[in-house]
């Protein structure tokens, strides 16, 4: 997956960077051109849904503002596509049910937070034009790369979670939820 979300960054900074040395030799307004064309393509999108979203998967759309998913909710493979926002996805008190669960995330700007327990196998896969990362405590930044990263339950846990994000700039932060001891 990694080389796919390569190769669609990479032909959109090609194709952003051919129309604005088109509007350069021409001397057209890109911006005034860049504006109907964005909303057009937005219609498009709507009526004909990208052929990569599986259908049976449900997708969650909202646009502008935030996703927050705490307490006792029911975790099952989704998609959200955003254009600017936060999605805050707490797992420490959801039904995760048993095996693979995939949550998509899409977006242009936007902060993903997820915070889980010690048993919960995750996985992580973040592809941004630039990316600022917080794996469990490390602290991760890139420029035109992805990051891929386990938590040390994935392979044993019986209970695993897939989070993969595709943004243009994108604050990630996955944390684990530290274990109280009794004394």
């Amino acid at each position: 997956m990694p080389r796919y979300s390569q190769r669609i960054i990479g032909i959109i900074l090609l194709t952003l960077g051919l129309i604005f040395l088109i509007a350069v030799l021409f001397d057209v307004n890109f911006w005034m051109v860049c504006w109907p064309s964005l909303l057009i393509l937005v219609g498009l999108w709507y009526l004909f849904r990208p052929s990569f979203i599986l259908d049976s998967q449900p997708v969650t759309i909202k646009p502008f503002g935030d996703i927050k998913q705490y307490g006792t909710w029911k975790v099952a493979d989704k998609e959200i596509w955003m254009f600017v926002g936060d999605v805050k996805l707490d797992l420490s008190r959801a039904e995760i049910p048993t095996g693979l669960t995939t949550i998509r995330i899409y977006g242009f700007v936007g902060d993903v937070d997820l915070l889980t327990t010690a048993d919960i196998g995750v996985s992580v896969s973040a592809n941004g034009f630039v990316t600022d990362a917080k794996l469990w405590g490390t602290k991760q930044e890139r420029f035109l790369s992805g990051i891929q990263q386990l938590n040390p339950a994935y392979s044993t846990a019986e209970k695993q979670i897939n989070l993969e994000t595709y943004f243009f700039v994108l604050d990630l932060s996955v944390d684990q939820l530290k274990e109280e001891k009794n004394t």
